[in-house]
């Protein structure tokens, strides 16, 4: 992973040119002589990048090119400092009177000293790009030599994948429930239409071997295809070279003139052996959609029975291989917990049985590999090769646990998983390999959140925002799904949208990442190890410590740019002082009181500030002075009102809070905000005539506590003029129906509502509800709704998720007759619901059923929810529920799902 040097330099280059960019188009606010020196530094940097470029398409480098590289990093890093302090120092502050002209005088002075000592900064910093761009002429760094050092490697085929296509089916365990299923998608006693199977999953999970072992069954073997073939495509390939593997298997010899042909012939020979035949075809290792069509030509669509086998570790390139009806795709599952202990022990001890000194280091080992066949038998033959060293059994597997990260770098033994594991890092776009290694700033076995993570990137300016019709933040998330389609990321919670939520990185990955990052002074994660300090200046921090005060004595934090606390903080925060910081990240810090807060005004380059699920109970008054802040997240805290000058917080583009704490009145000045949750708004006009200004929201959620009538028109007003932008919407009424009464009146309903969240007694639904046909979650409390709403709300074609909570639904019958079409999650809870019933025709795709607190009195039946997975009891408040529940099990038995049944 040499080319993480070059994706940790590119990706602050990229932020740092559109900075100097932007700057130098201040010419009047530039001292003299200024503008000429950032100039210089901007033409010297854009070089730079273009050759990073180039170097990023390269696997291996050598330790010259990587030192020069660093060089260029830690040059971004103290350019992009400097000049955000100066863009900053060139903001002026107005005050009226003599007091005012004074301040004034008083300003203008200093900040005429702090632009001095910035243009001397800069002066530095062209000097060091002028040195860093004569080493890489002096040391022969170009690109030309790194060529033949890949070519040198190219010459010398080491696919990792090669060994999985030999493994001894006697080797292999807990693969038998999973190769009969797939032989059986394989076999063939007849014609038939060509069916393409794709295996797909993380790398080194066992597809390779799990789908050899299939096609080298007897039942396979023995259905009569006329022609066999097996053939490693791989990340880099000659299409020329994989068709003439495929002819070699087929015609008994290779073609003739192979080199000399057109790719375009060489498909039609192919073609014409193949299609009056019944063939069977295994291509491994396939890392793209356009890799597959250009070999798919060849394989012809006959109706004889030929199977083609696909290994890939890409969702989307299995989808486009199975693309048709008679395909399928089948996702490789982990080894569970007794077939990964059998595995492991039988490649260390040559038995099943392990000593009970190494019991509990083992389960650590093994929990790490994350039933992964590849890392299982890796670190097995690692820890099965004895030193001399003189060290019990138990000290040196527990230092080999400790150091896996860096063991995966430096040691042979484990050479072939690391080579599987990069080539996850090295497939990825240039553009996501540095938010990949931003991973390693989570600890090991993290959830990581959707939006956390994406906010995060953004902040740090990793998202090119350059994709027409999409915003930042959209733009972010296509990246996080690119993840989850490489199984890079392993989904963990996926949201009644579709859209996964919690995820984590594989825990050998992450060792390898953390690693890496590390060495090249990306992210620096200091656990209670303590490891050896690599670098003087520390850039991007992850704490999970506990002792605190020993993080100023081993690391220097002056320039640091981002600090991620998992654990204890308060100590640590309350005397921060690091005027280079962009990120900070203390959710879930439950010691972290309001008092500790006090130096955060101090940082005012920050751009993301979460202290989501801590300890503080307001805001500091001067919070204000953060006027570069984009994401503010206070959600699961006590704060209950929001200083008066948060308004001038005019970059701010998401606010998160909870409990409803009032808005200022001013808070049209926040003209960024595209997100506004769970907030209140005074009891004046200027409220809403403020809320009437923020043209951009895409999220708003809003609690009211009058009954005015001004304000509900106000309100409607605000929906009606964000009607085009509005993706989600929650209306809190705590007093009174009268403002649900109005919703109808709404000029332009918010038609492009995919979130709809309604509270307080409504009776009935607006109207244009049934017109929202991109609407995918709805969830309703206390609305008091009845029969005639199920009615509307059953048309929705993309309504996935339903939930009726407290209240909501008055009538005691609740039947669902017909509808619902997209539904895959409902809840009912605590309403007077008595009798439930599903007819034949409804919820076809309903997946998961949630009842709580319900009396209910009649028999429950499931058997016409086709696609149910699970079902869940709470506290249903019935005699009955015994007899319910019988019921109900017995349904699920007889399920062709076989939904699971969970009473709580």
């Amino acid at each position: 992973m040499e080319i993480v040097a070059v994706t940790a330099a590119g990706g602050t280059l990229r932020t740092l040119l559109e900075k100097l960019g932007s700057i130098l188009t201040q010419e009047i606010l530039l001292l003299y002589g200024v503008r000429e020196e950032i100039l210089f530094l901007r033409d010297e940097l854009e070089s730079m990048n273009v050759f990073l470029q180039k170097l990023s398409m390269m696997d291996d480098l050598d330790s010259q090119v990587r030192i020069w590289m660093k060089q260029v990093r830690e040059l971004a890093y103290d350019a992009e400092d400097c000049i955000d302090q100066f863009t900053h120092h060139l903001g002026r502050v107005s005050r009226g009177g003599l007091t005012g002209c004074l301040h004034r005088c008083s300003l203008t002075f200093r900040k005429l000293i702090k632009r001095h000592q910035i243009a001397i900064r800069i002066e530095n910093l062209k000097n060091i790009a002028h040195d860093v761009s004569l080493r890489r002429s002096r040391y022969n760094v170009d690109v030309g030599t790194q060529t033949v050092f890949a070519a040198a490697s190219a010459s010398m085929p080491c696919d990792p994948q090669h060994h999985a296509r030999f493994v001894e089916e006697t080797q292999l365990l807990g693969i038998d429930r999973s190769k009969k299923l797939l032989v059986g998608l394989l076999r063939n006693n007849g014609g038939g239409k060509l069916r393409v199977v794709s295996v797909f999953g993380f790398g080194g999970s066992g597809k390779t071997a799990l789908a050899m072992a299939a096609y080298r069954s007897p039942q396979v073997m023995d259905s009569n295809f006329e022609y066999r073939a097996v053939v490693t495509v791989s990340r880099k390939f000659n299409i020329k070279v994989v068709l003439g593997n495929i002819l070699k298997q087929v015609a008994g010899k290779y073609p003739d003139g192979m080199k000399k042909r057109s790719t375009i012939d060489l498909g039609e020979e192919l073609r014409d052996h193949l299609k009056d035949k019944r063939y069977i075809i295994f291509l491994d290792d396939i890392w793209s959609v356009a890799a597959w069509e250009s070999i798919k030509f060849a394989l012809p669509n006959n109706i004889n029975g030929s199977r083609i086998i696909v290994t890939t570790r890409i969702v989307s390139v299995a989808s486009a291989c199975s693309s048709q009806p008679n395909d399928c795709c089948f996702k490789i599952e982990p080894l569970d917990t007794k077939n990964s202990k059998n595995l492991f022990f039988q490649r260390v001890f040559r038995s099943n049985k392990c000593p009970l000194s190494l019991v509990e280091v083992s389960e650590k080992i093994l929990k790490k590999c994350g039933g992964h066949p590849l890392a299982i038998i890796s670190i097995a033959g690692f820890l099965a090769v004895r030193p001399l060293e003189a060290q019990t059994e138990n000290e040196r597997w527990n230092k080999a646990y400790d150091s896996l990260g860096s063991e995966l770098v430096t040691n042979p033994s484990l050479e072939r998983m690391k080579k599987v594991l990069t080539l996850s890092y090295n497939d990825l776009p240039h553009h996501l390999k540095t938010c990949f290694l931003y991973l390693s700033i989570f600890p090991e076995g993290h959830s990581i959140r959707r939006t956390v993570l994406v906010k995060k990137w953004i902040a740090e300016g990793f998202v090119i925002s350059n994709m027409c019709g999409l915003s930042v933040e959209e733009i972010a998330e296509t990246y996080f799904d690119e993840f989850i389609n490489r199984s890079v990321l392993e989904p963990e919670l996926t949201g009644t949208n579709g859209k996964v939520k919690t995820c984590h990185i594989h825990s050998l990955l992450h060792d390898l990442i953390v690693s890496k990052s590390r060495e090249e002074n990306f992210v620096y994660l200091l656990n209670n190890q303590f490891g050896r300090v690599l670098h003087d200046r520390v850039r991007r921090l992850s704490l999970n410590i506990r002792d605190l005060g020993r993080v100023n004595e081993s690391l220097s934090l002056f320039q640091l740019r981002t600090l991620t606390i998992f654990g204890p903080a308060g100590s640590l925060v309350a005397s921060l002082s690091l005027r280079c910081l962009r990120v900070l990240d203390l959710s879930n810090c439950r010691d972290l009181q309001t008092h500790h807060l006090k130096s955060i005004p101090k940082l005012f380059l920050l751009k993301y500030l979460n202290l989501r699920n801590t300890m503080i109970q307001k805001l500091p008054k001067q919070i204000e002075k953060l006027k570069y802040l984009e994401t503010l997240d206070i959600r699961e805290t006590g704060v209950k009102k929001l200083p008066k000058g948060i308004v001038k917080l005019q970059n701010l583009i998401n606010l998160l809070v909870h409990n409803a704490p009032v808005m200022p009145h001013k808070i049209g000045k926040m003209r960024e905000l595209c997100k506004l949750a769970n907030v209140g708004l005074s009891k004046s006009l200027l409220g809403i005539d403020g809320l009437n200004r923020l043209s951009q929201l895409t999220k708003l959620g809003v609690v009211s506590r009058t009954t005015e009538i001004w304000y509900h028109i106000g309100l409607i007003s605000v929906i009606s003029k964000l009607s085009v932008t509005l993706r989600s919407l929650t209306i809190i009424a705590e007093r009174g129906h009268e403002l649900f009464q109005r919703l109808d009146d709404i000029p332009s309903p918010p038609v492009l509502l995919s979130s709809l969240h309604l509270g307080g007694k409504m009776e009935a639904l607006p109207s244009w509800i049934s017109s929202l046909d991109n609407l995918a979650k709805a969830k309703f409390i206390n609305t008091a709704l009845q029969n005639d709403a199920i009615q509307t709300l059953k048309r929705l074609p993309n309504l996935r998720s339903l939930t009726l909570l407290s209240k909501s639904y008055s009538d005691s019958e609740l039947q669902f007759e017909d509808g619902f079409q997209s539904l895959e999650f409902l809840a009912i809870s605590s309403c007077d619901v008595t009798s439930l019933s599903f007819n034949k025709h409804c919820m076809p795709k309903l997946q998961i059923l949630a009842l709580s607190c319900l009396p209910l009195q009649n028999p429950l039946s499931i058997k016409h929810l086709d696609c149910l997975r699970e079902i869940l009891f709470r506290s249903i408040t019935t005699n009955f529920f015994d007899e319910i529940l019988i019921s109900v099990k017995t349904e699920a038995r007889l399920h062709q799902k076989r939904p699971k049944v969970v009473v709580f």
